[in-house]
């Protein structure tokens, strides 16, 4: 969810859920190509809000993979900001 505390109602935002268990066992290879592919038009157009509820594995491991696909950055450069 979004919560806006603006007097201006955010109608421009574009949502894209992906609801992946928080488990080791949870397979996201199907859908990295549009999950990175989202963060690039979002990132096209303005900005990107790229969230799970820690934010340790899945939202990081998508960010991952959109710096390898789309920033030209190999893996092991994108582990070192762990």
């Amino acid at each position: 969810m979004i919560l806006n505390l603006t007097r201006v109602m955010l109608t421009n935002w574009i949502l894209f859920r992906e609801p992946f268990n928080d488990s080791e066992h949870e397979n996201i290879m199907p859908k990295l190509h549009d999950l990175t592919d989202f963060i690039k038009k979002g990132l096209d157009a303005g900005s990107v809000l790229v969230h799970c509820k820690m934010g340790q594995s899945r939202s990081v491991s998508i960010i991952y993979a959109y710096l390898i696909k789309h920033g030209g950055y190999v893996q092991q450069y994108c582990l070192i900001w762990k």
